[in-house]
């Protein structure tokens, strides 16, 4: 009787260590969170499409009502004065850069990386693509309340 007992004994012991590999399987199958989908997530080439600037979507690099006047510009040699948000503080490449774009620097704002330009509203969008360019929008007066 006892060598019967310890033969159960056996077969429960191995049934307790197999139940939570099937516990396993039968969550993956249930849709629980899969090994695999483990895996999927954390191969190379998923971290690099989210690592990736080119995959992500890009915020406009200027203000809605500045992109709406462009678009409804009929002038091509209107002048407009804009700020020019950067990507470091304002240098003579900077001034190049939009010398390239007919414009003119009126001021700058070192300690917060920003100049004030007047140039043609039909090159304003082309300056936005620089990389040195974080946003441009147009220099709206100031009214106290």
């Amino acid at each position: 009787m006892s060598n019967r007992m310890s033969k159960k004994a056996a077969r429960a012991g191995k049934l307790l260590l197999a139940m939570p590999a099937a516990g396993f399987i039968l969550c993956g199958l249930s849709g629980g969170v899969s090994p695999a989908t483990h895996v999927r997530a954390a191969t190379p080439q998923s971290a690099a499409r989210a690592d990736d600037p080119a995959s992500a979507p890009k915020a406009p690099k200027m203000s809605e009502d500045l992109r709406e006047r462009i678009a409804g510009n009929k002038d091509k040699d209107k002048i407009v004065q804009v700020i020019v948000q950067l990507t470091t503080a304002p240098a003579d490449e900077h001034q190049q850069i939009i010398k390239k774009y007919g414009g003119k620097v009126k001021h700058q704002f070192e300690s917060i990386n920003a100049m004030v330009v007047r140039m043609p509203l039909a090159r304003v969008e082309e300056l936005s693509k620089e990389e040195c360019v974080v946003y441009i929008s147009p220099d709206r007066g100031v009214e106290g309340s």
